[in-house]
C-alpha cells in the first residue's frame, strides 16, 4: 500500500519542475507565505507557519509548507496531551478568480500532510481546503478552512503576483 509520504517528492516535483509554466505567467516564481492556524483534533492546537508557492498554471498554485504549535488547554491534565506539534504539508490550489477581476477571491485546494508529536513517529493524512483571499495593503490576506487531521481554520498571509491572486 502506497503511504501519503510517498506522495510528496510527487508534490516537489510538480512545485520546482514547471519552469516553463512560470515563465508565461509573468513575474512570479516562488513567493512565501506565512499562517496562523488551529486545528481541531483529539487535541486541539494553535500553530504557525511559513512555506511558499508556486503557478502551475494561471488557476493552480502548489504550496508547501511547514508549521508547528502547542496544544491548547492545560497540558497537566491526565489525558496524554502532547507538548508540541510539528507538520509538513503540500496542497495544490484552484483558484476560480487568478486575475483578480472581484475583490475577493476563492479557492479550493487538496493535499497531504504529515504530523509529528513529540516521542512518536510521523502520521499521514490528506488535506482537503477552501478559502477566501482579497488583497490587504500588498499583502493577499486568507481565510481558509479545512479538513485534514481534524478540522482547522486558517489566517493565511501571502506575497501578491502582478496582475494574479
Amino acid at each position: 500500500m502506497m503511504r501519503v509520504t510517498h506522495l510528496l517528492p510527487l508534490a516537489a516535483a510538480a512545485l520546482f519542475g514547471v519552469d516553463a509554466q512560470s515563465q508565461r505567467l509573468g513575474p512570479g516564481g516562488l513567493k512565501l507565505e506565512g499562517r496562523m492556524e488551529v486545528v481541531a483534533a483529539r487535541h486541539a492546537t494553535y500553530e504557525v507557519g511559513a512555506g511558499v508557492s508556486y503557478p502551475l498554471s494561471s488557476y493552480a498554485r502548489a504550496a508547501v509548507w511547514a508549521s508547528g504549535g502547542w496544544p491548547i488547554g492545560d497540558v497537566s491534565t491526565e489525558q496524554r496531551v502532547p507538548n508540541g506539534i510539528a507538520r509538513a504539508e503540500g496542497v495544490v490550489r484552484f483558484l476560480l478568480d487568478p486575475f483578480k477581476e472581484r475583490e475577493r477571491g476563492f479557492y479550493a485546494g487538496a493535499g497531504v500532510g504529515v504530523r509529528w508529536v513529540a516521542d512518536a513517529s510521523g502520521t499521514e493524512y490528506l488535506l482537503v481546503l477552501l478559502g477566501l483571499e482579497r488583497e490587504v495593503v500588498k499583502v493577499l490576506t486568507a481565510i481558509e478552512l479545512g479538513v485534514g487531521d481534524g478540522a482547522r481554520v486558517a489566517l493565511v498571509f501571502r506575497q501578491p503576483r502582478r496582475g494574479y491572486r
